[in-house]
């Protein structure tokens, strides 16, 4: 990369396969965890980039504006340059969830966070705080009420966490997840795409 750019974070490198590859008008995500965790500020900008085959793109997702998104080859026998594209590939950062559980979602001192992707495709993350010891379980119900997936917890102490959930053994619609923890009984909605 460039002087002007300092790199923050990386994620772990990825193979891609062909069961990852979207046709046309596809939703398939690949999920790049980063090796570790970075601090952010607060009205600052940042930028994400994906570096494959030795070039770094950089844009806005699916078909750009002119002079809006870009590569560099990375390696010497591309001639380390910068050149304009006009197709990107989707990119979406997802920050920590725990941070974003809005006060209105907290009730006697438990918390719930919207799930992340949403839609999700493949996974997703449910961020939850509790400010007391409790017993965690989530329900998964369809929209006609029927329970098609839980998860037990078990005892969590005081603090915050996160439920990963695998979406793959759901149909395409719209769900409602549960959070109970003790007597506290939490609800929110999610989407799952495939």
């Amino acid at each position: 990369m460039d002087d002007f750019f300092t790199v923050l974070a990386t994620s772990q490198e990825v193979q891609v396969t062909a069961d990852m590859l979207n046709p046309i008008g596809g939703s398939n995500w690949t999920q790049l965890t980063f090796k570790s965790w970075y601090g952010l500020d607060a009205n600052t900008d940042y930028l994400i980039t994906v570096e494959a085959y030795g070039a770094v793109t950089i844009g806005q997702n699916g078909t750009s504006p002119a002079h809006t998104s870009f590569t560099k080859y990375t390696t010497p026998s591309q001639g380390l340059s910068w050149y304009y594209i006009t197709t990107t590939p989707c990119v979406r950062m997802f920050f920590d969830q725990s941070i974003g559980i809005e006060e209105n979602d907290v009730n006697s001192g438990v918390g719930i966070g919207q799930n992340l992707p949403n839609p999700a495709n493949g996974t997703t993350t449910i961020p939850y705080t509790l400010e007391n010891t409790a017993r965690v379980t989530f329900e998964v119900r369809d929209m006609s009420g029927k329970l098609v997936l839980t998860s037990n917890e078990g005892i969590r102490a005081a603090g915050t966490y996160r439920l990963n959930l695998d979406t793959n053994v759901l149909s395409e619609g719209v769900y409602t997840y549960t959070m109970r923890a003790g007597d506290v009984k939490q609800t929110k909605r999610m989407t799952v795409i495939k």
